[in-house]
């Protein structure tokens, strides 16, 4: 586990860094990619988190796992990374799909309240609970504003797979971590969590430098 968090974590600043070398170069690029170089020490940052969340797991009994504080904060730090990509491409798209964004939620809004029920509240996880809802809410928002119905380049396509690639890789995180709270050890989802998770940076990456700017 730790060498694969450190293998995404070194991808991420990576294509951090392919991204502010990029808008160094290219003086007449989108000043726009600074947010997005953001967004990737962010996640960086909730990955290291994460990951001290996964060592020290199997340390403590589920009440105590449950409110662990690296867990909440790397959540929150994901969060801020999801909050930039919104502004960019909200910035560059200037366009929201309140279908999208109402779909996703409903189905994701259902899982987590049964998730609550089950898991969450009988032990008392009010924090970690707040902190996944608020991820939700905002990550089908991401989803809604990087797709435009109409007149998306293909640029753009590759910019919300790559987002999608980022919503498949936390809801296996979410099942993997809500699961490690009461069966430490178990980490089932590794290899697709870091394919998907790794696929969204590059997919990101490649969409803004290969068109500048995302959209047509």
């Amino acid at each position: 586990m730790e060498k694969r968090t450190v293998f995404t974590e070194a991808v991420t600043i990576a294509c951090a860094a392919v991204c502010v070398i990029y808008r160094m170069a290219v003086p007449q690029s989108s000043s726009l990619i600074w947010i997005i170089a953001a967004a990737f020490v962010l996640s960086a940052c909730g990955d290291l988190l994460i990951k001290s969340f996964t060592k020290n797991s199997a340390k403590t009994c589920p009440k105590k796992r449950i409110k662990n504080t690296s867990l909440i904060y790397g959540i929150l730090f994901f969060l801020c990374a999801h909050v930039c990509f919104i502004i960019y491409i909200l910035l560059v798209n200037r366009a929201f799909s309140i279908i999208i964004f109402m779909v996703t939620a409903v189905i994701f809004l259902i899982t987590f309240t049964a998730a609550y029920k089950k898991f969450l509240k009988p032990d008392g996880g009010k924090n970690m609970a707040a902190a996944v809802l608020v991820y939700i809410l905002v990550s089908c928002f991401s989803l809604a504003a990087a797709v435009r119905p109409q007149g998306m380049a293909i640029t753009g396509w590759i910019y919300a797979a790559g987002i999608f690639s980022m919503i498949i890789s936390d809801i296996l995180i979410a099942i993997q971590y809500v699961t490690a709270i009461w069966y430490p050890g178990k980490r089932q989802f590794n290899w697709l969590i870091m394919f998907f998770y790794l696929l969204s940076q590059v997919l990101i990456t490649f969409s803004v430098i290969a068109g500048c700017h995302v959209f047509d």
